[in-house]
């Protein structure tokens, strides 16, 4: 039988492991730690238990809360943003609204530079919109988005900004740029080629897929595949656009509700007629014009394409990640793409693209 310091030793060390991959791990991944360490271990199987790792389940359950606890005191901002002070009024309760990283965030709320503070940075924020009107700057903007990473997380996270709100704050992030570049700095992952690569693999099984679907869906679908079969010699852009706009049906969701198409509207006249919409991807053709529209403000324009605004919005889901979610579905700020993904029309296809 192990000792009561050893054992206590060894979930202390496996707690301090366990949190730098989440602060927060859940039953699944504390039973695949405890199923783990008596294989390594098996000296430290527990006798008569059903699994032989049930009591270090346990164990690591309350040893996980009391080191978050340790870690919290410390000034870990992951674990601050869930603290009774931080949250509103009506949401102080302890198991209410916690906030956590999803899937791919390996920087979900990182601390602030060696030397830097709130002050400072917000100071930062200032030059960095002052940067923004002048030409050439794309280093320095660059490098001040950067350093102003840890700043901006917090906003998000902690605040959830109304996207209008947070545009004005941060209007170098709304570059289709700076989405790459913000995607990667949060989850270290190039989004663009990782989107487009993976759409351009699994396009022509899917469109296999979709040509063998039945019933009202199916007919839905074989509107939009009519594109290809009268083009043979479609360009890829088509075919991006078609399996797209086929891949929302497929999944049960309305490509109508995400996507809005127009004909001879000027993009002014567009941008009125989606005011009232939370998350929507405008194209316009005579004159061509494709762009995003959040919360009724227009965000990006000039895009280029579909399979464009559609990555770009999977970016600017993450970097803005508790305003869009939670004010499409009224969902809370941490359900959000990667784990518990709200009804955005659309953005379930995409997400499943994007993954890896």
């Amino acid at each position: 039988m192990t000792s009561p310091c050893v054992k206590s030793d060894i979930l202390e060390r496996l707690a301090e492991a366990m949190f730098t991959y989440t602060a927060y791990p859940n039953d699944a991944q504390r039973s695949a730690v405890a199923q783990a360490l008596v294989e390594k271990h098996p000296c430290l199987k527990e006798p008569g238990s059903f699994n032989g790792t049930y009591a270090w389940q346990q164990s690591l359950k309350y040893k996980c809360g009391n080191y978050r606890t340790k870690r919290k005191a410390l000034g870990s901002p992951e674990l601050l943003v869930n603290s009774l002070s931080h949250k509103s009024e009506d949401e102080r309760k302890a198991a209410k609204n916690v906030k956590k990283p999803k899937r791919v965030e390996v920087n979900y709320l990182p601390s602030h530079p060696h030397g830097e503070t709130d002050d400072t940075l917000e100071n930062l924020r200032l030059d960095l919109i002052a940067a923004c009107q002048r030409k050439d700057c794309a280093r320095t903007i660059n490098d001040m988005m950067a350093r102003t990473y840890s700043w901006r997380r917090q906003e998000v996270v902690s605040k959830s900004p109304w996207v209008a709100e947070f545009k004005e704050r941060w209007p170098a992030l709304f570059d289709p740029f700076q989405i790459n570049e913000e995607f990667r700095r949060c989850t270290a992952i190039p989004l663009e080629s990782t989107f487009m690569s993976q759409l351009d693999k699994y396009t022509p099984k899917l469109l296999e897929v979709f040509s063998a679907k039945g019933g009202v869906i199916g007919q839905r679908i074989k509107n939009l595949l009519m594109q290809l079969i009268q083009e043979p010699s479609a360009s890829a852009l088509m075919k991006r656009d078609v399996t797209l706009r086929c891949l929302i049906e497929y999944m049960g969701e309305s490509g109508e509700e995400l996507i809005s198409d127009y004909s001879g509207t000027a993009e002014s006249i567009v941008h009125e007629d989606l005011r009232m919409r939370n998350v929507s991807i405008y194209i316009c053709h005579e004159p061509n014009a494709v762009g995003i529209v959040i919360e009724g403000v227009p965000v990006l324009t000039h895009v280029g394409n579909l399979a464009r605004a559609c990555y770009l919005l999977l970016g600017l889901t993450y970097a803005h990640r508790a305003a869009v979610a939670h004010r499409q579905s009224g969902s809370s700020p941490n359900q959000m793409i990667g784990g518990s993904i709200p009804r955005l029309p659309g953005l379930h296809a995409e997400v499943s693209l994007a993954r890896y």
